[in-house]
């Protein structure tokens, strides 16, 4: 790694003739595998790489797309295994942000809007909580966006109750993923600022699941431009040249292009290599590295359960249910739609203290905090359960977490991310957003979309 002081350059080369001749020599090594050369290259057939690709396709380009798993999306997953989409992934429309609207309104998606209504359980009891956004905005608004500090040090000096602080902290863990001690509060002023601008306290949910989204975005692409199953190992490059080494189910085989856009979520990028589902750089893009270390993996368990009965029903219909002191703190129903299926959520420090249970364990642990929550005997809740739904984001070879949140100091180095390394390699996806949508879909399509545009301008100027 090069000098701390100089940690945020923005230009890489091959600046060793070493470094030159490992690159040739990597080259030499795969000279019987198959090979494929393409106008563009995208690794990730996430919501950023499926919008760059449709973006470079209207341009008249030919970009080729390569996906480790089977099946596109990324962290959006919809499980169409129940009557009703189950959301494994990303559940929730935050606000009316044009990215996503313009593909619900052009394809005809039907959209719900999510109400408001939050209960509390505090002091054994479980009660509406409609004061839950007012102590929040009351905490963040004290936030100063020029100090470099942690949330876990601001709220130190905050002006607020200890169970305000409480709550704000529960909602900054909850909803970035992210370890009070770690996310930076400039990028948390940030978020809500950007929020405000799309009415972001405002939820909506896609009636037919996320899945149907990406069904829209893809509509009309040719197929033959997608690789499933096809893990990008090894991106050996030089300015103007890149190769991919990439296994698939027939064996390797070696992708060729001018220019390249990866897509891969940042818990990906920060891999060592020879983990599954890394991805080694050849030679390394240092400066990247170093602004990797500025943005931190959010963690999240999100566990579906299907119940024979509507038992929460007896405290009225609600959408959320906060427990701060519970080990799952966030569930939530189906509102509006009827349905017995209850979400448990637990982002940040909380996840992280479940993601390596066993299924069986984690299904224990959210029954123990149903049964404090919602007075009922575990017995009495596992005789009720039905189904089952969870996807292990953390250990997924293709994630490696949940979504990216900045440290303090972060929102420079996501901008750094996003930036071209010698109009050869390119990146998108929400962890390279710096204006407040990190984390977020919209934040991928956008940044897709832009990116693409770079990427068509640099060609046509080339």
């Amino acid at each position: 790694m090069r000098d701390p002081d100089r940690a945020f350059e923005l230009t890489e080369d091959l600046r060793t003739s070493s470094e030159l001749h490992q690159f040739q020599s990597m080259r030499s090594r795969s000279r019987d595998a198959p090979r494929k050369t393409i106008d563009v290259l995208i690794i990730g057939a996430g919501a950023a790489g499926l919008a760059a690709w449709r973006e470079l396709h209207s341009a008249g380009l030919n970009p080729l797309v390569l996906e480790g798993r089977d099946r596109i999306g990324g962290r959006i997953f919809t499980d169409r295994g129940m009557p009703s989409p189950v959301e494994l992934g990303a559940e929730f429309v935050h606000g009316k942000p044009k990215a996503i609207w313009s593909i619900v309104e052009k394809a005809r998606l039907e959209v719900v809007e999510i109400p408001a209504t939050r209960m509390l359980f505090s002091l054994g009891d479980l009660r509406p909580f409609p004061a839950y956004w007012e102590i929040v905005k009351k905490v963040n608004r004290q936030i100063d966006p020029a100090r470099e500090i942690s949330y876990q040090q601001f709220l130190s000096m905050a002006d607020a109750l200890p169970f305000e602080k409480r709550i704000a902290k529960s909602y900054v863990e909850g909803f970035n993923a992210a370890r009070a001690e770690l996310i930076g509060v400039p990028g948390i002023a940030l978020a809500d600022r950007a929020a405000a601008e799309i009415e972001g306290e405002r939820q909506f949910r896609l009636v037919a699941g996320y899945g149907s989204l990406i069904s829209g975005l893809v509509a009309g692409l040719p197929s033959e431009s997608l690789h499933l199953q096809t893990k990008a190992r090894e991106i050996r490059w030089q300015q103007g040249q890149v190769e991919v080494a990439a296994d698939t189910l027939n064996g390797e085989i070696i992708f060729s292009a001018a220019r390249l856009l990866i897509t891969v979520p940042l818990g990906v990028l920060q891999t060592l290599p020879e983990t599954p589902g890394a991805i080694q750089f050849i030679p390394p893009l240092r400066e990247k590295e170093a602004a990797l270390r500025h943005l931190e993996v959010g963690q999240v368990v999100k566990l579906i359960i299907c119940f024979r009965e509507r038992f929460w029903q007896i405290h009225g219909r609600f959408a959320f249910a906060i427990s701060v002191d519970q080990e799952i703190p966030t569930w939530w129903t189906q509102e509006p739609v009827t349905s017995n299926v209850l979400t448990g959520w637990a982002g940040g420090l909380a996840a992280e203290k479940l993601i390596n249970l066993s299924r069986a364990d984690l299904l224990e642990r959210a029954i123990e905090s149903l049964s404090h929550i919602f007075a009922k005997p575990k017995d009495w809740l596992w005789e009720r359960v039905d189904e089952v739904h969870y996807h292990d984001w953390n250990n997924d070879p293709f994630s490696r977490g949940a979504y990216s949140y900045p440290k303090p100091g972060g929102l420079k180095a996501a901008q750094i991310l996003a930036e071209p390394v010698n109009d050869t390699i390119f990146f998108a996806g929400e962890a390279t957003d710096f204006r407040g949508a990190n984390g977020t879909v919209h934040a991928a399509l956008d940044s897709g979309t832009s990116i693409a545009r770079k990427i068509v301008t640099a060609w046509r100027g080339a």
